[in-house]
């Protein structure tokens, strides 16, 4: 709830020692007689801090939030906050706790003869206690029964040891009734879940604050309410987590998402891709950090590799790579991968096997140890279990990371690593390091992607590139202007581990696009220093896409300049560059002109006809003369029957029409290339099957929508529509339901046509619910206004 950086490490701690000192010197200064009364007293006080605890941690988030608002995310009101929370929770418990230990010495140690001796029994087996405790329940108890059960098992022997001393005295019978209670409710407890569910302990609460106050109208549980917690794992180093909704999966740690189906695919697809194809015969690879497993799939796709070595630190990461096995190609089941589960640091220090690629994606640094993985001492060892030969990739993100620390991590890879390069995907940053010069083989990248579709698919969907060459676009600079860029950083040692202490106070900066322009500053070219490209033609071509797609069209138009000046196969190309630029920046008048230039150059058979139809259709589309527009889109995916988007503007023009079935089959055909959305997709073929009266196959498209995506909104609100036409109230109020748990903000249809079904059968409590819920999230909508208003009217 409060993070997991050194600086939370350390407060948590502070508090607990420091409430222990401070129950000690209560008892100290008062002087209180020590009795078996007391002492029972005593332990139940501990027990009770267990409910505090327990209970309170559920009213924490909300109190965190407010503060963090009125401190307005300052790094000083952080370490504040985080001390008040873990102060309010902890200190009932750890005062009981602290005085415990001098009235059990007085005693014990109730004779002065033998009051040394006594003492250091004391002290002795408090000792072996603390001991004992810490292996039990760091080791044990929580990866096996977890936190809150632990808790509770201590709260059933504090509570035991409570009534047994108290039954020894004569005491107030209210104390003994209180600690029968607390034994009772921990015996109960212990079958989980009763005062923590893994929905509230995977929230990330002080990490995503911000994202709270974007959307003050929502509760803290409906900012998660359109995910469900489908993993969840409280490991021996994190609690481990999996979240799910509509075309959504991410891996969380201790509540931080660190790999998801989204932005992060960019990074985990090209920090595997690119130092494989750099190197010249990759047979053996070391990944540390296996997170989603997308990077070691995409490092396994590479048929020259044969043995890769994956270590992570927590086995409950590994245990959650099913539920990404659409996106990380099933590499759990890789005959290629070994799983080492140990710490990156420890496994180096002691391995005598030598690797052609390191890859190091650990964790963001401002995580308590992560940062060990930046020093100069971490890069020296890479260095020695890497051949001579060898690539080293580096993940480092962008946001959130000061610039100083940025040029820190890059000084200590040159340091180690003297030819380098630098890539940026979006909000991340990928080094690449190696002691030989760079050679990056596209030839090879170009062979294995056209081998492989799924590698295509990956391109098309997620690197936003046609032709492989577009990987060239994420390039920024190589290593001298890396030196430069670099040069009077900071050093980061383990002796002087300045990020693991920087890192945290950036938590609330938002420094990515400060980071990004600083690297596009000092941009060396379009092409990486030792990249061997064999067809420039399509190398400047294909990083146009992804150029324009990030907003750098000055990149874009570089690539297009740098096109005209190569040798090209086709000169269709240098015309379809310039059309995409100028339709970019809305000049459609010269984008038609190049485009008909197109047209007079394209040879029989041209790889770029249909890529040339689509550019038309949607040149067409732009100034509204839709028959021209769908002509251009047929011809385009009669020349490539799996080019996704002509098939889907195809679909989606059929349906303004009203020709259902038309729609249907583009639909289907659009399905089959097997696009992101997909449950989408499959909803909306069933929405124009239905439309189509194809009454049976519209079931079944929405059946097999909602089991490729069981969130799929369009699915569940088409079934609603299609139980209403049935007269099946019931099934329609139950698929509404849904969308109000899931997508309560989507649309406020929904909340209407519940709120009257719930009306129309006299459930009137429901209906105000619903509405009440709605007039909440959606405040400004007229007719869930007037509904609600009608229903508490009673009209």
């Amino acid at each position: 709830m409060i993070g997991s950086s050194t600086y939370a490490f350390s407060i948590m701690l502070v508090t607990f020692l420091g409430g222990i000192a401070l129950g000690s010197s209560i008892v100290g200064r008062r002087k209180p007689a020590p009795t078996l009364r007391l002492l029972g007293l005593l332990q139940l006080g501990v027990a009770i801090g267990g409910i505090v605890f327990l209970v309170g941690y559920l009213a924490a988030p909300y109190v965190l939030i407010a503060l963090i608002r009125a401190f307005y995310y300052s790094f000083p009101a952080i370490l504040t906050i985080q001390f008040v929370l873990s102060a309010a929770l902890m200190v009932f418990a750890t005062l009981c706790m602290g005085a415990t230990f001098p009235v059990a010495s007085q005693l014990y140690s109730s004779k002065v003869t033998v009051l040394g001796r006594s003492i250091g029994n004391i002290f002795s087996v408090n000792t072996l206690g603390a001991i004992a405790g810490s292996l039990f329940a760091g080791f044990l108890l929580i990866p096996i029964i977890g936190t809150e059960r632990t808790i509770l098992a201590g709260l059933f022997f504090n509570s035991a040891m409570a009534l047994l001393l108290l039954a020894e005295v004569k005491t107030s019978h209210i104390a003994q009734f209180v600690g029968v209670i607390l034994l009772i409710g921990a015996t109960l407890g212990m079958r989980g879940g009763v005062f923590w569910k893994p929905e509230i302990m995977d929230r990330g609460v002080l990490i995503y604050s911000h994202a709270f106050e974007s959307r003050p109208e929502l509760t803290i549980s409906e900012h998660y309410d359109d995910t469900d917690v489908v993993y969840f794992k409280e490991g021996n180093n994190a609690t481990i987590s999996v979240r799910k909704g509509e075309n959504y999966v991410a891996l969380r740690t201790n509540g931080k998402v660190d790999a998801s189906n989204r932005d992060d695919m960019i990074t985990q697809l090209a920090v595997g891709w690119l130092p494989v194809f750099y190197h010249p015969n990759p047979e053996s690879a070391l990944v540390i950090g296996y997170g989603s497993g997308v990077t070691v799939g995409a490092v396994a796709a590479v048929k020259e590799v044969a043995d890769i070595d994956c270590i992570e630190i927590e086995p409950a990461v590994f245990g959650a790579a099913p539920w990404f096995s659409e996106i990380n190609r099933k590499s759990y089941e890789s005959p290629k991968l070994h799983i080492i589960f140990n710490d990156a640091r420890n496994y180096m220090n002691v391995t005598r096997k030598q690797y052609d690629v390191i890859i190091s994606e650990p964790s963001n640094p401002w995580i308590a140890g992560v940062a060990s993985l930046f020093t100069t001492e971490f890069y020296d060892r890479v260095a020695e279990v890497l051949k001579p030969d060898g690539i080293f990739a580096q993940w480092i993100q962008l946001y959130e990371l000061d610039p100083q620390d940025l040029r820190m991590i890059l000084y200590e890879v040159q340091r180690k690593f003297p030819e380098v390069s630098v890539w940026v995907t979006d909000s991340d940053l990928i080094i690449i390091g190696s002691r030989q010069p760079p050679k990056l083989d596209t030839e090879r990248l170009v062979a294995a992607v056209k081998s492989d579709p799924g590698m295509m698919h990956d391109f098309r969907n997620f690197l936003h590139s046609e032709k492989p060459q577009g990987l060239l676009a994420y390039y920024v600079m190589s290593t001298e202007a890396v030196r430069k860029f670099a040069a009077k950083a900071r050093r980061n040692t383990d002796d002087h581990p300045l990020l693991e202490f920087h890192a945290p106070r950036q938590l609330f900066s938002d420094t990515r696009d400060l980071n990004i322009d600083l690297l596009y500053q000092a941009k060396d070219g379009l092409m990486p220093y030792g990249a061997e490209v064999s067809d420039p033609e399509s190398a400047y071509y294909g990083m146009i896409e992804p150029f324009l797609h990030f907003k750098r069209s000055n990149l874009a138009n570089q690539s297009m300049a740098l096109l005209a000046q190569v040798s090209r196969k086709d000169e269709v190309s240098l015309q379809l560059a310039i059309a995409k630029l100028n339709m970019d920046s809305g000049n459609l008048d010269r984008a038609a002109d190049a485009l008909r230039e197109a047209d007079s150059l394209m040879k029989p058979g041209s790889p770029l006809l249909a890529e040339k139809e689509e550019l038309w259709g949607i040149l067409n589309d732009s100034l509204g003369e839709s028959e021209s527009a769908k002509q251009h889109y047929e011809s385009a995916a009669k020349t490539d029957p799996m080019r996704p988007l002509p098939l889907r503007k195809l679909a989606e023009m059929a349906a303004k029409d009203q020709s259902w079935t038309e729609a249907a089959d583009w639909m289907q055909q659009f399905v089959a290339t097997r696009p992101t959305s997909l449950g989408h997709f499959w909803a909306m073929l069933g929405d124009y099957r239905l439309a189509a009266e194809q009454l049976d196959d519209g079931s079944r498209a929405l059946e097999t929508a909602l089991t490729v995506d069981p969130y799929v909104y369009w699915g569940h609100y088409r079934m609603a529509r299609v139980f209403e036409q049935k007269k099946d109230m019931e099934g329609a109020a139950r698929e509404y339901e849904y969308l109000v748990k899931y997508a309560f903000d989507r649309d406020a249809d929904v909340y209407l046509k519940l709120g009257n079904i719930y009306k129309d059968a006299g459930r009137r409590r429901d209906a105000l619910r619903v509405l009440a819920k709605g007039t909440r999230i959606l405040s400004t909508n007229a007719g869930i206004y007037r509904l609600y208003r009608e229903v508490q009217e009673g009209r």
